[in-house]
Parts: structure tokens; C-alpha cells; sequence
């Protein structure tokens, strides 16, 4: 009688010790699901932000970076290494107060150069900001950066750059160019 006693309670203590184990090797296994090698570096995914590590520091990316080899950035890197001001020129009836200090935080970090909000055309919204457009950009000098709602594509014209998209391809815009600048 006494072996029936410890039978069960052994084999509840096996079947939890077992299934402890299981959950450890599944959650290995889903973690590894979400890291995959890319230009030499691991990245992870840890449910919210795309990582990897370069001299011992974190690099956080909020798009896949496989997902950002679809998008083409042109000579925006070169050009804005190369300029000495940065005109960020959006059309205040756009509405893209988000995305513009994105773009001017992101620049201005990356490049270490500030960005000067512009406007393309005369607005009343516009009075103390710089008209600049495409004409006004002058080479190795005045880059023009250009935000415009629409189908996603980056244009350029010497020292103009037109970007036209949503949210999201204006972020994967700058995420292309901090990968590209990062790694």
C-alpha cells in the first residue's frame, strides 16, 4: 500500500518538473525564431524594437531591417554629409508636425548639423519660416529636404531631396539611413 502512496506524487512532480522543461526549450526555440544575422550582426526582436549590439552598446531599430532593403535612399547619406545647412521644407497643409521632428531629431543627431524647418511656397502658417525649395538648394551648401503626403518614393534633383509617403515610410526613410549609417 505504501508504493501506491508515492507513485502518484512522484509522477505529479516528474509531469511538473517536465513540463518546466518544456516551456525553457519552447521559449529558447521562439526566441531564436526572432534573431537572424544581418551584415555580420545578430539581431533580436524583443516584442517591440529590432536589436543588435556594436562595440558593446545597443542599436534599436523599429522595422525589421531585412524590411528596410526594400526601401532606396539614394545619395541622402553623402548629401547630407556633405551640405552645410539642412532645410527641411514641408507645406504646412500637409499636416506633418510628427514627422518633421522626427526627421529634424534623427538628422540632427546623426549628422550633428541642425535642421532648419523651411516652407515650399508662401502660407500664412509660413510668415517666420525660410521659403525653400528645389531652385533655392545650392550645392555643398543648402540641401533641401523635401516632406510631401503621397505615393512612397524619394526623388532627387542635385541638392533636393523630395520625400513622398505616410508615417511609415518617412520612419523607414530614416531607418534605412541609420542602418546604412550605423553598421
Amino acid at each position: 500500500m505504501t508504493k501506491k502512496k508515492f507513485i502518484l506524487p512522484i509522477f505529479i512532480v516528474g509531469l511538473m518538473v517536465f513540463s518546466i522543461f518544456g516551456v525553457v526549450i519552447g521559449s529558447l526555440s521562439a526566441d531564436n525564431a526572432d534573431s537572424f544575422k544581418y551584415k555580420d550582426y545578430k539581431f533580436n526582436y524583443d516584442g517591440r524594437t529590432w536589436f543588435t549590439f556594436k562595440d558593446k552598446q545597443r542599436i534599436e531599430f523599429s522595422i525589421d531591417p531585412r524590411e528596410l532593403d526594400t526601401i532606396s535612399i539614394g545619395g541622402l547619406i553623402d548629401k547630407l554629409n556633405s551640405h552645410n545647412k539642412i532645410y527641411l521644407s514641408v507645406d504646412p497643409d500637409q499636416a506633418l508636425d510628427t514627422e518633421i521632428q522626427y526627421f529634424r531629431t534623427l538628422i540632427t543627431q546623426m549628422f550633428q548639423k541642425p535642421v532648419i524647418n523651411a516652407c515650399p511656397k508662401e502660407n500664412e502658417d509660413c510668415k517666420d519660416l525660410p521659403l525653400k525649395d528645389c531652385p533655392n538648394a545650392i550645392p555643398n551648401q543648402d540641401l533641401i529636404i523635401k516632406l510631401e503626403k503621397g505615393d512612397n518614393l524619394l526623388e532627387e534633383e542635385g541638392s533636393c531631396i523630395t520625400i513622398t509617403g505616410d508615417r511609415n515610410y518617412f520612419i523607414g526613410v530614416l531607418e534605412k539611413t541609420r542602418l546604412e549609417m550605423i553598421l
